[in-house]
């Protein structure tokens, strides 16, 4: 079994210390984004977009948009 995830709560267990550390920057540090429709929240901006563009029809948006 690799290293786990140091927060709290958290079941992530990686295969990598770097895996571990990617996940603890994406997941527990980061800004999150939240979709102004269904207010599901996002840790990337990119994803962001493209459930506002798949996903949520009623609105398209792009990067400039979301600031």
């Amino acid at each position: 079994m690799g290293p786990k995830c140091p927060k709290n709560q958290c079941p992530y267990c990686g295969v990598y210390h770097s895996n571990v550390v990617q996940h603890v920057k994406e997941r527990h540090l980061a800004k999150r984004e939240q979709c102004p429709t269904c207010h599901t929240t996002f840790t990337r901006r990119t994803s962001l977009i493209r459930h506002l563009n798949h996903s949520c029809k009623s609105l398209q948006y792009t990067l400039d948009t979301i600031k």
